[in-house]
């Protein structure tokens, strides 16, 4: 079984041999055929040739030698020489020359000062065009060392040394950072732009009093009123519950400071009306005042109109203008002059009285939201 099987493999593979040993003799046959024949040539082996403009150009020729890298090389260049430098006379100070110099550097040196700055924010209390701290500001600053040199000599008798440093409330703060604000930023910025840093609120009463004339008819609408038109749009478009809320109050009431009178002379101003319209005659009435309370019409209509009118009467100037300077002006009244405790309790006063309005305007609410 093996002896055949060898047998048979091997005969196939000497088929095999033969069949291809005798093609390659056909195929040499016809090969030398055609030679002789003419009619076909023997082609050349194949060869390299040098391409024109080939980047490999230089590679592919036989006779090209090997590049080697050269490094650019750029010699040194001459460094300029520094000119001479040129002698020139220089003309002797006189005496009165050097002693003026003399003065300016003494001067330069005794204006490096020691920077006093805020405890609490950090802003410098004073500079060197300012080397002084205003006296309301040391005063105040000599309150707040002694008290925190007191702290220190009872933690120190206490625990030995300091383990806690004094806590101050968040209104002395406040208190103190707008005392220096007032003093190094408002009182300049207001002085430079003309607006009075004494006010005689003594006068205001009388001043207001004189307005009657003008006040009455802005109630009867026969005078125009910017702030009144501009409340009665904030009730036409959102509403009486809307308008009346406490941020949208306090906004207004931020609104209709007079200028540079301030949160001070608004509450003078407030009492007078009070006792024009209310107390000693009943010409303001709900139906005039309405949508608004009678307290809030004061305040916020009123109030603003006599502001802009002693504004004018000031500064002789037209009411656009007056109403320019007020508005710009409101930021340095609440700084100089903020509400004082008779007037806020007075005001707070002015409020209770006109309490009794608050159940008509809650039915009138209702009744709009229904």
């Amino acid at each position: 079984m093996y002896n055949r099987h060898y047998r048979d493999k091997h005969d196939t593979g000497d088929k095999e041999f033969n069949l291809s040993s005798k093609s390659k003799q056909r195929n040499a046959n016809v090969s030398t055929a055609t030679l002789q024949s003419g009619k076909a040539t023997k082609r050349p082996p194949p060869t390299l040739s040098k391409p024109a403009n080939s980047l490999f150009a230089d590679l592919l020729s036989a006779d090209a030698e090997p590049k080697r890298y050269k490094p650019s090389y750029r010699p040194k260049e001459k460094l300029p020489t520094k000119p001479k430098k040129l002698t020139t006379h220089r003309p002797t100070q006189s005496t009165e020359t050097a002693e003026m110099h003399a003065r300016i550097q003494s001067k330069s040196s005794d204006t490096e000062i020691s920077t006093v700055t805020c405890p609490y924010c950090g802003e410098d209390l004073n500079t060197a065009s300012r080397p002084a701290v205003p006296s309301s500001i040391q005063t105040a600053l000599d309150k707040i060392q002694a008290a925190d040199a007191a702290h220190t000599k009872l933690q120190n008798e206490k625990y030995g040394s300091v383990m806690e440093k004094r806590t101050v409330h968040h209104s002395d703060r406040f208190a103190f950072c707008q005392l220096h604000q007032l003093e190094l930023v408002i009182k300049p910025l207001g002085q430079k732009r003309g607006y009075p840093l004494h006010l005689d609120f003594t006068t205001v009463a009388a001043r207001v009093r004189a307005l009657r004339s003008d006040l009455e008819k802005i109630i009867d609408n026969r005078i125009p009123s910017p702030f009144k038109d501009k409340i009665i749009h904030l009730y036409q478009t959102q509403g009486k519950h809307k308008t009346r809320k406490v941020d949208n109050l306090m906004s207004r009431f931020d609104e209709s400071m007079p200028g540079y009178y301030g949160p001070q002379g608004s509450s003078e101003m407030l009492k007078v009306l009070q006792q024009m319209f209310l107390k000693e005659t009943d010409f303001l009435t709900k139906e005039k005042a309405h949508p608004q309370q009678l307290t809030e019409y004061l305040q916020q209509v009123l109030v603003p109109e006599a502001g802009v009118r002693l504004i004018q009467q000031d500064k002789k100037l037209t009411f656009s203008q007056a109403l320019v300077v007020m508005e710009k002006s409101r930021e340095f009244g609440g700084y100089m002059y903020p509400f004082q405790d008779a007037a806020t309790d007075d005001l707070h006063s002015a409020s209770d009285e006109d309490n009794s309005d608050d159940d008509d305007i809650q039915s009138m609410t209702s009744q709009e939201d229904e």
